[in-house]
């Protein structure tokens, strides 16, 4: 049996495969939603397949800022108003109020070995005309999203803000299509990320088809 230090790495080891393998798997399996990636099919996907490998996943619904100086700022100190409103820019996911008609209002990322997030889809919030440039990530968790409201934030080296907060009244992802018609894939996706972990490379990447 592996120890915790051992699932932490094999859970990181994972995430970095599946993320470096975004455009290999889902962009191709799913190519009218490339360009618009599905936060709830991908992370379904990813959740499903990393419990068949064996380790500890859960998805978990949140509210996403993504913040350029000086909102970023506010946004830390609990000022989203502030933030808002206080120059910069700030890109809202979930609970923004707005919403296109058939789009669920929230964020779903996945939680793995309660060490690390895994957000396949932060492409969604790329603004590169604003300073904001990101994409498929995985971020070591200073503690576990466990309950409503709690908040994890993290850092690009550009001074990118990425706050995200779990959000228990953002549940509705449950009756999209999204969540029920990729289920199928874990299981071939499992198979070949197992292949690719173990040859212990960060850098590898998976295909499927």
């Amino acid at each position: 049996m592996l120890s915790a230090k051992a699932r932490a790495r094999r859970a990181r080891l994972a995430c970095a495969i599946l993320v470096n393998s975004v455009d290999t798997t889902f962009g191709a399996l799913y190519p009218d939603t490339h360009h618009d990636p599905s936060c709830i099919a991908y992370s379904r996907v990813a959740r499903d397949t990393l419990r068949k490998i064996g380790l500890k996943a859960d998805v978990v619904p949140v509210r996403l800022r993504v913040a350029t100086p000086p909102a970023a700022a506010h946004l830390v100190a609990g000022r989203e108003d502030l933030a808002v409103l206080g120059g910069g820019t700030i890109v809202r996911v979930g609970g923004a109020g707005r919403v296109p008609d058939g789009r669920w209002d929230g964020h779903l990322v996945v939680q793995v070995e309660d060490h690390w997030l895994l957000d396949l889809t932060l492409q969604q919030v790329q603004r590169p005309s604003q300073g904001i440039r990101v994409g498929p990530s995985v971020f070591e968790l200073p503690a576990p999203l466990r309950e409503h409201g709690e908040v994890a934030s993290f850092w690009t080296p550009e001074g990118v803000l990425i706050w995200y907060a779990r959000d228990e009244h953002l549940l509705s992802y449950r009756d999209a299509r999204a969540w029920s018609d990729p289920a199928w894939l874990a299981k071939p996706l499992a198979n070949s990320l197992a292949q690719a972990l173990r040859l212990n490379n960060a850098n590898a990447r998976i295909r499927l088809g």
